[in-house]
């Protein structure tokens, strides 16, 4: 098992950004979860807490928690001193928000589809905002300007689009599952810009070190997700044969607290 900094690391590098969520994260799987923990899980849980705090800055928790407490995502016992701590409804639509899951069920319709967009420089925190609704769409960029998504934008780009005023001209194409652009086969494309090889790698990597007789364990829940986070959920159909996502997906589960 690796160093919990190290997870800790991973995951402040994906998904988990601010020590606000982080925090946020690890209280609810920590603390807040509702499962039934054996007493060597919670032996494990207070070594791993030990090894947060020691790795995180203790102020920087101390303001986190109190910034969790002001917004109402979660409440706090009035003796101080405690972590007795509720989650809110506010703070669990943040932890589904914030914490990917895997999609089991992707529904293709067999096509994958080109974005091209010309939208003015002078509103480009607007182009910036464009990018990031494509990459929620599993979309991956070709080129400057130019993204590819196996799932159909259109409903969600015109709403988008609508929504936030975003000027300029945006292009949906798309191409069937037997074309193919230049030399490369449809399949090859996919796997060269959606780095499905290093995809692979990293989710083989978890499966060798949290082996299924690890232990159910935060590090092992974090390193899990850091990776999913990254991971476009592409339809099964695109993924190269043996791809080893679901088996990662089992591996989670059989560790989860």
């Amino acid at each position: 098992m690796p160093p919990f900094s190290k997870v800790l690391k991973d995951t402040t590098e994906s998904f988990l950004r601010s020590t606000t969520d982080l925090t946020l994260v690890m209280l609810y799987f920590m603390i807040l979860l509702p499962s039934k923990k054996t007493p060597l899980d919670i032996l494990r849980l207070q070594e791993e807490a030990h090894d947060f705090i020691g790795t995180t800055n203790y102020d920087s928790i101390k303001s986190a928690l109190y910034h969790l407490t002001r917004t109402g995502l979660v409440t706090r016992s009035k003796k101080r001193l405690t972590l007795d701590v509720t989650l809110s409804k506010e703070g669990q639509k943040h932890i589904d928000k914030i914490v990917p899951k895997y999609r089991s069920i992707r529904p293709w319709d067999g096509h994958v589809y080109l974005i091209s967009y010309d939208i003015p420089t002078k509103v480009n925190y607007k182009r910036n905002f464009l990018r990031d609704i494509i990459r929620s769409l599993s979309g991956a960029k070709l080129q400057e300007s130019l993204y590819m998504t196996p799932y159909n934008p259109t409903t969600i780009l015109k709403a988008e689009v609508a929504t936030h005023a975003i000027p300029g001209n945006i292009l949906i194409s798309n191409l069937g599952i037997g074309g193919s652009i230049g030399e490369e086969s449809l399949g090859d494309l996919v796997a060269r810009v959606y780095t499905l090889n290093i995809l692979e790698k990293r989710y083989l990597k978890y499966l060798e070190v949290f082996p299924a007789s690890s232990a159910p364990s935060v590090s092992a829940m974090l390193s899990y997700l850091s990776i999913l986070h990254d991971d476009p959920q592409l339809p099964f159909e695109l993924l190269p044969p043996n791809f080893p996502d679901k088996r990662a997906y089992a591996r989670y589960l059989s560790l989860h607290l």
